[in-house]
């Protein structure tokens, strides 16, 4: 068994590097040739959506493939989530692939147990986002290439053109990753799969993990490149500054959460090298900074994405979008056709001097989950991915709010359809979470309902609700 999940691992690692040079060639194509590969991949999953997915079948009737281009996809259907979840079996390509397997594997990650895949062969992760509804994701080694990929491509790229150091691939590099250590979510699955791959030597430091052990596991490792949240790089330079945490990294990377001007000075100060920046999402696309440029550079052979309003119009650059509309090229199994991403988004000028063609976007100023902080003087700070972990593995919740109390948390879950919450399992689970961060007399309460409360003039909806301090 253990063989078999090593081969499997390594097909994921070789179309990993094989993407990278593929996208790597595709950066700098003539527009009108980047524009012919990208429409011959595009038709190529929409084929496989229709010949393989019953769902995808009945919705794309009378759409002429042949004919499609990344320049009216404006003419297919969206999805949403909701139809994902709803009809999941029927969307994906394989017959002998459900739900339930998919949600057998992610209740053993959940657990704890060993990272695998979904009939030794499928990646299945859960995404919420800042939306909270839960999502599963499944892919092949095809899709995670081409995602991973174009990222190595990219770095690759930059550092050719001396804007980041390089690597040097006669020793192996240390990488911190400051980011979710549980493979329920794609960062740390990319790093069960990736492991050491091209001479990297990948550590996880999660947002339970207690400060002080997170010091001492930098201190040892010395990694040449860290990257993760911005919410925990920010409490690690802070340990930098108080003279715990001694690291002199030369690649210093944000994703996951919007990274505020404030954040990228105090990183920069700290370790006195350039911060880039990602925006990306679990269903499988990744823009990234082009050197110490704002705009963030979305390969559109990897995925297209629409920035719309409302009513599904595509905006003009600058203004925010009310949704994103993914498409992702690559994912055969799971075809994502116009999916819809409730993200706040603007389109952006290329960056000066960059010549890559593709899509460019600023970095998302949208929704931020907050940090939860305790304590007198507020020393134990708990990330939302330590409830996020309990919490999207959990296919009986549709939704979820938290809301912070002064020992721990109250969380209001909408139920998924016919589903059965277990509150008593649940609040273990996150009450665990809690106690290991350094809240040891944490108290969680769980409370189903049939709606979330949502800000009366604007009508968002908070994910992560703190504790109103002072007057």
């Amino acid at each position: 068994m253990a063989d078999a999940h090593e081969e499997v691992r390594r097909r994921y690692v070789d179309a990993f590097q094989a993407f990278a040079s593929e996208c790597a060639a595709r950066l700098t194509l003539p527009p009108e040739e980047r524009a012919i590969a990208r429409d011959d991949m595009l038709r190529a999953m929409l084929r496989r959506a229709v010949d393989g997915s019953p769902w995808h079948r009945d919705r794309l009737a009378g759409v002429d493939i042949d004919e499609v281009s990344s320049g009216d996809l404006h003419a297919l259907p969206t999805m949403t989530k909701t139809d994902l979840m709803a009809h999941w079996d029927a969307v994906v390509t394989d017959p002998s692939l459900c739900l339930d397997d998919a949600q057998r594997v992610l209740d053993a990650h959940a657990a704890g147990e060993p990272f695998r895949f979904v009939h030794d062969r499928y990646l299945v992760v859960a995404t919420g986002g800042s939306t909270g509804v839960r999502g599963v994701i499944v892919g092949d080694e095809h899709s995670f290439g081409a995602f991973a990929g174009s990222d190595l491509a990219t770095a690759l790229a930059q550092a050719a053109a001396g804007l980041i150091p390089p690597i040097d691939t006669a020793e192996t590099v240390a990488v911190a990753m400051l980011t979710a250590t549980n493979p329920v979510h794609v960062s740390a699955a990319r790093g069960e799969i990736l492991g050491s791959a091209g001479g990297r030597e990948v550590h996880n430091i999660g947002p339970a993990t207690p400060i002080e052990e997170g010091v001492e596991t930098l201190n040892r490792i010395q990694p040449q490149v860290l990257m993760g949240y911005p919410s925990l790089m920010e409490r690690y330079a802070n340990e930098a500054r108080a003279g715990r945490l001694h690291i002199a990294p030369t690649r210093v990377g944000a994703n996951a959460e919007p990274l505020t001007a404030e954040v990228k000075e105090t990183l920069e100060q700290t370790w006195g090298v350039p911060v880039s920046n990602a925006y990306g999402a679990s269903e499988g696309f990744l823009a990234k900074s082009w050197g110490a440029s704002s705009q963030l550079y979305q390969p559109d052979d990897v995925a297209i994405i629409e920035l719309v309003d409302d009513d599904d119009q595509p905006v003009p650059i600058g203004v925010e979008c009310s949704k994103v509309l993914l498409t992702h090229l690559h994912n055969h199994v799971q075809p994502l056709i116009r999916y819809e991403i409730s993200d706040r988004a603007s389109w952006a000028e290329p960056a000066p001097g960059c010549p890559w063609e593709g899509q460019w976007l600023n970095p998302p100023q949208g929704r931020t989950d907050d940090v939860f902080q305790y304590g007198a003087d507020g020393e134990v700070v708990v990330h939302p991915h330590v409830f996020r972990s309990a919490l999207l593995a959990d296919p009986a919740i549709l939704s979820y709010q938290v809301h912070q109390t002064p020992a721990g948390a109250d969380i209001r879950v909408i139920p998924a359809d016919a589903a059965t919450v277990d509150e008593a399992g649940l609040a273990r689970r996150v009450t665990e979470g809690l106690q290991r961060t350094g809240i040891d007399d944490a108290v969680v309460e769980i409370d189903v309902v049939a709606e979330l409360e949502h800000h009366e003039q604007s009508g968002k909806l908070r994910r992560f609700v703190p504790l109103t301090i002072g007057p």
